[in-house]
């Protein structure tokens, strides 16, 4: 009953208490229900892959986590009698040191994660064969391993000359919406 007067009683508790609460509830929710948009950037720019797959210290889940820490280490402070300064003092500290682990655990969690998008420069060069005979002003498909993948995409012949099911294929250009091929040297 006393720690009950003593939470109602302190204006300042109630104000830590509360950031606690209810950044609680947004950790909970945006861990269990998924929110997991921060700031992941993925664009493609004529044969220049970018995969940006980053965290910062400001995505939602950290500040969450910080602001968390910040009210529940402040309550605390409140509750031993410290004014409304060391309180918030504690607080932050202790919101930068949850934040920062935080930060870091979820940025390990980022590191593990597998990207299965072929850019379009690891496909220079790739020998693959001919799966559909690529006429001589003509598409047909080439089949080829990149990055550990096995892909068939459409290709046209560099130099426009025909090129018959089973030949073997360089690619060397990669733009529009079919690759440039070559027939490859053994």
């Amino acid at each position: 009953m006393l720690l009950f007067s003593i939470i109602l009683d302190s204006t300042p508790m109630i104000v830590f208490l509360s950031i606690a609460i209810a950044s609680f509830v947004f950790v909970c929710g945006s861990f269990l229900l998924g929110h997991d948009h921060d700031g992941e950037v993925d664009h493609d720019s004529g044969g220049a892959d970018h995969d940006l797959s980053t965290l910062s210290l400001f995505s939602s889940k950290v500040l969450a986590i910080f602001s968390l820490a910040f009210g529940a280490g402040g309550s605390i402070a409140s509750i031993y009698g410290l004014n409304v300064l060391w309180a918030t003092l504690i607080g932050l500290v202790c919101g930068a040191v949850l934040g920062l682990t935080a930060y870091l655990a979820l940025k390990l969690l980022y590191l593990q994660q597998v990207n299965s998008m072929v850019s379009d420069s690891s496909l220079l060069g790739c020998i693959g064969h001919v799966v559909t005979r690529i006429p001589e002003h003509g598409c047909g498909e080439v089949t080829f391993i990149s990055q550990g993948q096995s892909l068939t995409q459409l290709a046209a012949s560099a130099h426009h000359v025909e090129l018959k099911a089973g030949t073997r294929v360089k690619i060397v250009s990669v733009g529009g919406n079919a690759l440039q091929v070559e027939t490859a040297s053994l």
